[in-house]
């Protein structure tokens, strides 16, 4: 009996722990690249490296990320994420009250998007939007208020 409980005990605190160990840090999607902003999460108390980057929302529960203005003829450095990491910086990101076309991530690794969720910058997770194909975004935190 005693040993059936404490088995029982065991398990319920090892799933407990296994959704957010203690000792573990909140990854806000670093690494990200502090030159564009681009794999950077931000909200209320994140802001973006850039100071000119728009911190885009899409909503539908997830968190906001870091988006800088740019052109397809300057997506490559505009959009560029950090070397060696997953995602492709891609120029397709249309915010609503502001004009131009801004940076987002799509899923995705070396320079070729794919549909493949977990190709996506470290914290972030693939959502598929119909014009885009699968964009990566960080999931919504309880300080974010997205």
């Amino acid at each position: 009996m005693t040993k059936s409980a404490c088995l029982i005990l065991f398990f319920c605190a090892c799933g407990s722990a296994a959704s957010l160990p203690a000792d573990a840090p909140i990854n806000m999607g670093e690494p990200c690249n502090m030159m564009t902003g681009q794999g950077c999460s931000c909200g209320r108390v994140f802001a973006c490296p850039v100071a000119s980057d728009q911190c885009a929302a899409l909503g539908m529960g997830f968190g906001s990320f870091c988006a800088n203005a740019c052109t397809t003829k300057t997506q490559a450095v505009d959009c560029a994420m950090a070397p060696g990491q997953l995602g492709v910086g891609a120029c397709v990101l249309t915010i609503q009250g502001q004009l131009g076309k801004y940076c987002a991530v799509l899923c995705g690794h070396d320079g070729q998007p794919n549909q493949d969720f977990t190709q996506c910058p470290t914290g972030f997770v693939g959502m598929t939007l119909a014009s885009t194909g699968c964009v990566c975004v960080p999931p919504a935190s309880p300080g974010d208020g997205g």
